[in-house]
């Protein structure tokens, strides 16, 4: 926790994706420290956190996360679900709307099954202690590596992550693989959307794993959701474009217009009006394009 002695806003309660832990966010303190109150955790499931079963596991991710904001005595909280975080920050939402005063879901799409099966191909390959291999097939599944698509400080984060993945230590192995258990799960969004909680869904313009399309998807069965692309940026944005991924959602957790930002790509609103709560048209109010 990192608390903030003047807040403006209700407390970020920040669900980090795959393979990172709750420091993985620290970079973004000098954004948002002034702000509110920041509260990162590690779920069970998580790279450093006890396992879950090979069952429900999202389902004791959100139990878990419930705990934790009435232990903390949080009232109300801005919640941030990136990539392997949504599931839990999805739930808790739909579950409890009048503890969430607004809901970012960043890099956040139900998992398409060629990801399972690329991450089923890798598993063996993890298991095996085969590092190197294993982190060229993370990057690929992550990352646009297409040379013919710009994308934001890429070589720097593939020299990065690749020089992280490739040297894990042995025993830091049980928690990557409690990762790789969880990943291989169905059923990260449950039916019904959400109803009652403003709501951001914010990706990368050539985001490869959680797809526009799949973001949009997700968008479309919130009530009232914005939908929102950074340009030149992949499933990494909050790596090859920080700056502008972590003021996006700053002012969307203070309700300032995102219509100024002018690095957006896309602003539009996809999820389904309040008065269609069983349905899943779309209805697009408004878009930005620069």
């Amino acid at each position: 926790m990192v608390e903030c002695e003047a807040p403006v806003t209700e407390p970020f309660v920040v669900l980090s994706g795959a393979y990172q832990d709750k420091f993985s966010y620290r970079r973004f303190d000098k954004y948002w420290q002034d702000t509110a109150t920041i509260v990162c955790v590690d779920l069970p499931g998580s790279r450093t956190a006890d396992p879950v079963p090979a069952e429900g596991g999202y389902d004791v991710q959100t139990e878990a996360l419930a705990h934790l904001i009435d232990e903390l005595g949080l009232p109300r909280v801005n919640l941030l679900g990136i990539s392997n975080g949504f599931p839990a920050a999805y739930r808790y939402a739909q579950q409890s709307p009048s503890r969430v005063s607004r809901l970012v879901l960043a890099g956040a799409a139900d998992w398409p099954p060629r990801n399972r099966e690329r991450m089923t191909q890798m598993y063996p390959i993890l298991t095996a202690g085969r590092f190197a291999e294993f982190a060229e097939g993370l990057l690929d599944l992550l990352m646009c590596l297409d040379p013919a698509v710009t994308v934001r400080n890429r070589e720097i984060v593939r020299r990065a992550l690749n020089g992280r993945f490739s040297t894990i230590e042995e025993a830091d192995l049980p928690g990557y693989l409690n990762v790789s258990d969880l990943l291989l799960q169905d059923g990260a969004v449950l039916p019904g959307g959400i109803s009652g909680v403003p709501s951001l869904c914010l990706v990368g313009e050539h985001d490869t794993f959680a797809t526009m399309e799949g973001a949009r998807a997700l968008a479309a069965e919130i009530e009232g959701a914005l939908f929102a692309v950074i340009p030149e940026a992949d499933h990494l944005v909050f790596l090859g474009r920080a700056a502008e991924w972590a003021e996006t959602i700053a002012r969307f957790f203070t309700d300032r217009p995102l219509e100024e930002l002018d690095f957006l790509a896309s602003l539009e609103t996809l999820g389904r009006p309040a008065a269609d709560r069983g349905g899943s048209s779309i209805s697009v109010e408004g878009a930005l394009h620069v």
